[in-house]
């Protein structure tokens, strides 16, 4: 019989909670969780760690898996362009290839040349609200009518180009 949230789901919906523009690897959840770093910990705590974040798609909270040597999961917030633009770079292996400063060269592209894509109405905040619908979030009436608002567009965009092949 359960007598409510363990250890792990507590500490990684406050991890969640306080960082919701954030975007965390498998490591980083295990170290919050239990204060050593990956390489620190055994199997059974990864695997206690990944079962239990894979269970907190009620916060709005889902995962990519990494493209890079390893292919780690990254998970991010579905209600944030930001978080969902954050965990693409780092499962593209963004980060790896940008040496020691690795997280403020992601954040600075974010930023930077990626603007665009998470500002309202830029393709991965699209996607971002497409992955929160899944889960069954409502979006506001503004944020809905911008969204039929762009799938219309790139709708006409796609039958033009079609046109032409």
């Amino acid at each position: 019989m359960s007598k409510g949230p363990g250890h792990i789901e507590r500490t990684l919906v406050a991890l969640f909670e306080s960082n919701p523009d954030g975007a965390f690897s498998t490591g980083e959840l295990v170290t919050a969780v239990y204060g050593v770093n990956r390489y620190g910990a055994e199997k059974k705590h990864e695997v206690a760690v990944l079962r239990t974040a894979r269970k907190l798609t009620w916060t709005g909270w889902t995962s990519l898996r990494g493209e890079t040597w390893g292919r780690g999961l990254v998970f991010y917030n579905t209600g944030s362009a930001y978080s969902y633009g954050l965990a693409r770079l780092r499962a593209e292996g963004f980060a790896e290839r940008y040496g020691s400063n690795r997280l403020v060269s992601v954040h600075a592209r974010l930023k930077g040349d990626h603007a665009d894509l998470i500002a309202r109405g830029g393709r991965w905040w699209m996607f971002a609200q497409q992955e929160r619908a899944k889960l069954g979030f409502q979006n506001d009436p503004e944020t809905q009518s911008l969204i039929d608002v762009v799938k219309a567009k790139n709708d006409a965009e796609l039958a033009a180009l079609g046109a032409h092949f």
